[in-house]
């Protein structure tokens, strides 16, 4: 038996026994586990804590703008204010598409887009903090 194939073995065990892994377990199951291997003990944990029940996330992503200061060379993304392409989305637009999440059983709204200047985002700083509209227009969705 293989040196990593015991210390897997190990790692089953604790998992097995519900105890907490170490960080070297985690480096260990990074290199040397396979993705069948860490859904098994993935799926030991769930069913120990859950029993045989899975609960699933519908997540919807709000972007209120692709405007944003910055210009890294990897994003697709972002736009000039100034350019044909860039929005920002209104209170009410973004009341309305939380609505729209929160109709179609939205559980999470994750808040993505660009970065505004402060003195574009208004007196209200509105687009550093969209989070309380969006959840005035889905209060059973968390907001991240």
């Amino acid at each position: 038996m293989k040196d990593n194939d015991i210390r897997l073995g190990a790692i089953r065990e604790k998992v097995e026994a519900g105890h907490r892994l170490s960080f070297e377990d985690g480096l260990l199951l990074e290199e040397h586990a396979d993705l069948f291997f860490l859904g098994e003990l993935a799926n030991l944990v769930r069913e120990r804590k859950n029993g045989n029940f899975a609960y699933y996330n519908v997540n919807t992503h709000i972007n209120p703008t692709n405007v944003c200061v910055y210009r890294c060379t990897f994003c697709a993304f972002r736009a000039d204010l100034n350019s044909p392409k860039g929005y920002v989305m209104t209170d009410e637009q973004l009341l309305g598409r939380a609505a729209e999440t929160d109709a179609r059983g939205a559980t999470e709204l994750h808040i993505v887009g660009g970065l505004l200047e402060r003195d574009r985002a208004g007196a209200s700083g509105r687009m550093f903090r969209p989070g309380p509209i969006i959840q005035a227009g889905a209060p059973r969705a968390r907001t991240s």
